[in-house]
């Protein structure tokens, strides 16, 4: 019995043991089973984390591609979508496709008329971006971070009479570009002031449309539209037909009710922007002015009724109070063309104005109107240049002087990266603007983007020639962690513009050449740069004065003779029959002479070296052979 009781006993420790041991091992596997759940969860966090990244990816690429697509150039159509897909694959890390030579649009060459066609218009569309309201749950904060939207659009009355024509679509396919280049992000709003609502109000109310603000974009155009009637004029104003979209940015405000009702008042920014393939800043700075002062009046009008109806005119309200009298005012002016040199443009408002708004009110703007008038002349064909570039010509020969010109001018012709930087959006687009033109009658064939929007800076793999004005400066560019791909960049001239100290600093590259060329015509152009006069901070005049005017005039028709005499009479040799191999160029032959004849032409040893190893390579320069060898 007692051996039994023993027996029972040491079974009973080694099932004790044995259990022990199963729970021991219950526990290692429950913790191995732990870590492996753990581990399914780690990858598939790791997955969700790639496809978000991933889906991120492919959002920035395809916002690259159009970026690029739409990036104005002239390069053919073909050689744009290479380019593109190439700098995407490099830039995200992708294999680099191959790259065959690169074509450019035939942009020396003069283009007929299309069959059936019409006169281009003086703009294709207008819009109001704005914001139309604040995300409830930051109503608490004083600064909000909000998005812009379109609150108001209108097309040409063409567009508006055959929504199904083929411009027209074309065009509206492009309209994710143009806010793109507008406003590509988000941006902050700022609460008002309790206390001074409305001095705060009342400053928003008498504004005018600053010149610092009152700035274009530039976008890719030429294959948005068939060549029009007026295809010659056309082409005086805007060769390569850019489509440009100048902006006027203003202050406006938003009242929105918070929880409790109390109604909150919010400072924000409107961008006004005129689609056009006219540049002609004139035009459309009248009209903004025009816009601007038809809602000024309406605000007044509602607020002699009673004060407190403040909140019935904020920036989306006044949009909805005025949008018959926009649409009426928009449609008659897009109906206007320009057909011929000396023709005269003459709008008169009050004419079509009435019965949108109530009586008293119409007849108050009325006699405004009749004396505010939109009214513009095209200038004759030998004043055209003139017209169109002298506010931009008066700007740089205020800002720069002859040495910084040059330095900016030789890399142009160069074909380099030149990047400029201004915090001022009209000082910058109209310098880009201006050094994109420069080169008449030869022209600068690769990507030109006059007002990049800093969160858009995508240039980092970006291989080929470029022109490029940056909304900020120079030292914020550098040091900005968003941009930090643009700052790998080697070969880039920067250029910073300082506009409250009127200053310009050029930032060369390591490795540019440093070598005097064109001393002579340095000397004869040095009159036109007023550097006697350049002070430290100061105003700087954005409207030249007669003075102004006769130097620009004198400036612009001195530089281009010197363009025609020496980098094109006494470079390029009368055609020869051995210049062309079939439809092609012969550049060996064509080279030789030209290098026989700068030994004759030219006697300074480093403007030789200059032609001989920059100019001759130069795409705008080959291009322009073409165009006088091969007809």
């Amino acid at each position: 019995m007692q051996e039994n009781v023993e027996m029972l006993k040491q079974e009973v420790r080694i099932l004790k043991q044995y259990v022990i041991e199963l729970n021991e091992e219950l526990a290692e596997y429950k913790k191995t089973n732990n870590s492996l759940q753990m581990q399914l969860q780690e990858i598939q966090d790791s997955k969700n984390m790639y496809q978000d990244i991933n889906q991120q990816q492919q959002k920035k690429i395809e916002q690259y591609k159009q970026l690029l697509l739409r990036c104005s150039s002239q390069v053919a159509s073909q050689s744009v979508l290479e380019l593109t897909q190439s700098f995407i694959q490099k830039t995200f890390g992708q294999s680099k496709c191959q790259l065959g030579p690169i074509n450019y649009s035939q942009v020396y060459n003069d283009q007929p008329q299309s069959q059936n066609a019409v006169n281009q218009e003086i703009f294709e569309a207008f819009y109001i971006f704005g914001i139309d309201k604040i995300d409830s749950t930051n109503q608490s904060q004083y600064v909000v971070p909000s998005n812009y939207k379109i609150l108001y659009q209108q097309y040409k009355e063409r567009f508006f009479d055959q929504p199904n024509n083929e411009e027209f679509q074309k065009f509206k396919e492009i309209e994710k570009n143009i806010e793109q280049f507008i406003h590509p992000s988000g941006v902050e709003v700022q609460r008002m002031c309790d206390e001074n609502i409305n001095f705060e109000i009342s400053k928003i109310l008498v504004q005018r449309i600053k010149f610092e603000n009152f700035y274009m974009i530039n976008l890719k155009g030429d294959d948005l539209m068939k060549n029009p009637l007026n295809i010659k004029i056309l082409q005086s104003f805007n060769h390569e037909r850019q489509l440009y979209g100048y902006c006027a940015a203003i202050d406006d405000f938003l009242s929105q009710p918070d929880k409790n009702g109390q109604v909150i008042y919010w400072q924000v920014k409107k961008v006004l922007c005129f689609i056009t393939f006219f540049p002609i800043q004139s035009v459309f700075y009248n009209i903004f002015e025009q816009i601007l002062f038809i809602m000024k009046q309406w605000r007044y009008y509602v607020m002699k009724k009673d004060e407190n109806l403040i909140k019935q005119i904020d920036g989306v309200k006044i949009i909805n109070d005025t949008a018959q009298l926009l649409n009426r005012i928009i449609q008659k002016l897009s109906k206007q063309s320009f057909k011929s040199y000396g023709d005269t443009i003459d709008v008169n408002f009050s004419s079509i104005v009435e019965g949108l708004l109530p009586t008293d009110f119409i007849d108050e703007l009325q006699a405004t109107l009749k004396i505010s008038k939109f009214q513009y002349k095209v200038p004759e064909e030998k004043s055209l240049y003139f017209e169109t570039k002298k506010l931009e010509t008066h700007i740089v020969l205020k800002l720069f002087t002859i040495e910084q010109f040059f330095i900016i001018f030789e890399e142009i012709l160069k074909e380099g990266k030149i990047i400029f930087c201004c915090q001022n959006q009209h000082l910058l687009t109209a310098v880009v603007s201006f050094f994109y033109t420069i080169l008449r009658p030869f022209k600068w064939l690769h990507p030109a983007i006059y007002n990049l929007k800093i969160d858009s800076v995508f240039v980092e793999q970006f291989e080929m020639p470029i022109l490029i004005g940056i909304n900020m400066p120079y030292p914020n560019l550098r040091f900005n962690q968003k941009i930090i791909l643009l700052n790998r960049m080697e070969s880039v001239l920067y250029v910073d513009i300082n506009d409250n100290l009127q200053l310009v600093k050029i930032i060369e590259y390591k490795g540019k050449e440093k070598q005097q060329c064109w001393n002579s015509q340095k000397k004869q152009l040095a009159q036109y740069f007023p550097e006697n006069q350049k002070t430290i901070g100061g105003y700087l005049a954005f409207t030249p004065n007669q003075k102004d005017e006769e130097r620009i005039k004198g400036f612009l028709e001195e530089f281009e003779t010197f363009i025609k005499v020496y980098l094109i009479k006494k470079i390029i040799p009368n055609k020869e029959n051995c210049f062309l191999k079939g439809n092609d160029l012969n550049k060996a032959m064509i080279k030789t002479a030209i290098k026989n004849q700068i030994e004759k032409e030219f006697t300074d040893k480093n403007d030789i070296q200059f032609i001989l190893s920059h100019i001759l390579e130069a795409e705008y320069f080959l291009e322009y052979l073409k165009h006088i060898y091969i007809k």
